[in-house]
């Protein structure tokens, strides 16, 4: 009887575990995020749509030029997530020299696969100046709702995608979705990976992104989630010297 009993709680609670969905970011700078479109666009990374219906003509995918429907394995940070790391490094950037940090959502190697996010609620970028979240307007659209400017750079944001596309965790490229599918972790690929939007910092210092909730097809409102990684907002080269000047002018004194 005991037995059984163990066996029934240990069913119970693996039908309730959940793969985390990861969230993380990129520096502009590191070379991963919107690229130029075939006919030489380049997309505005923080307003979250051509307005155009065809968004991935005009710079709205991560393929590096080229045929916009083709992704390879470089179009997406792999090597940050292979190895499914709990924590990766904090991405860092100046943004004195325009640089601002991309936001993307992975699915973790034991997430199944089909699973859809249907909907990310409470995102918030403490700190940050402007936010943008992708409504991948091209044969249809990632998120719920018009396509709306102002509605999609809200900090916080929820994304609902009950009737739209939302985001796939299959092995299945979507230039168009901004999604690379390929292997799982497990496989040593690392992909399985979204890019979500963009965000912008203006002041120095250490900032750190949260939500309220993730929703997916497969574990509802119980879905896991988490942050890998924060940013680090450093001053530009010039205010160092500044710094540094008026360090010696005080020692000087």
């Amino acid at each position: 009887m005991k037995k059984a009993l163990c066996i029934a709680l240990s069913l119970a609670f693996a039908a309730v575990a959940t793969a985390d969905v990861e969230f993380f970011f990129t520096s502009s700078s590191a070379g991963y995020g919107l690229t130029q479109g075939p006919t030489a666009i380049v997309a505005d990374p923080f307003i979250p749509s051509s307005f155009t219906g065809f968004d991935t003509y005009y710079g709205y995918t991560i393929a590096q030029g080229g045929d916009p429907n083709v992704l390879a394995g470089t179009d997406v940070p792999a090597a940050l997530i292979a190895g499914n790391p709990d924590f990766i490094a904090d991405a860092v950037i100046d943004p004195g020299a325009g640089e601002f940090v991309y936001l993307w959502v992975h699915f973790d190697e034991t997430e199944a696969d089909n699973t859809k996010i249907n909907g990310i609620n409470g995102l918030f970028m403490a700190g940050a100046s402007a936010t943008s979240y992708y409504y991948c307007n091209t044969a249809g659209f990632r998120w719920d709702g018009a396509l709306d400017a102002a509605a999609l750079s809200q900090n916080p944001q929820s994304l609902v995608a009950v009737t739209s596309a939302g985001i796939l965790n299959t092995t299945a490229n979507s230039a168009q979705n901004m999604y690379y599918g390929g292997g799982k972790n497990s496989a040593g690929a690392g992909f399985r990976t979204a890019l979500l939007g963009a965000v912008a910092y203006d002041t120095v210092g250490s900032y750190a992104g949260t939500l309220t909730e993730v929703s997916t097809s497969t574990a509802g409102t119980a879905q896991t989630w988490k942050f890998l990684n924060g940013v680090q907002v450093v001053p530009e080269p010039a205010s160092l010297l500044l710094i540094g000047l008026a360090g010696l002018v005080l020692r000087r004194r």
